[in-house]
């Protein structure tokens, strides 16, 4: 049932997620490349609770990021909601070099966990 529960939540909060102007893009399976994913998920299977926002600035991603009321750090195997900075925290001695592969700088990645749907989605409610 957590396994639903993640995947209905991350389906929810991908798109109602509202519209912040500091926000660039949302990378999620579904919306980006859900035929690659499809060709290797189970027929069961949704398409995880994992999404990665990226922003207008390396400033807007920080600001975000330190206003997000809730877990933070660079493990997302865990059953609550929580995020990282992952260019930072993987890149960070060669960002550059990630750059160049078009990974942004002040990508934020988010891991969906299995917590009450009201705390969760009113986490995204922040306006800019």
């Amino acid at each position: 049932m957590a396994a639903l529960d993640v995947k209905v939540k991350s389906i929810h909060l991908r798109w109602n997620i509202p519209t912040i102007s500091a926000i660039k893009e949302v990378f999620y399976p579904k919306s980006i490349t859900p035929e690659n994913y499809l060709s290797c998920k189970l027929p069961e299977g949704g398409f995880g609770g994992l999404f990665s926002l990226t922003f207008t600035s390396p400033a807007a991603s920080q600001a975000f990021f330190d206003n997000m009321p809730f877990q933070k750090g660079q493990s997302l195997g865990t059953n609550f909601t929580h995020a990282c900075p992952y260019t930072i925290l993987a890149h960070y001695f060669e960002l550059e070099w990630a750059a160049e592969y078009g990974v942004k700088e002040g990508l934020v990645r988010t891991s969906v966990g299995v917590e009450e749907m009201g705390g969760s989605s009113g986490w995204f409610q922040i306006r800019s």
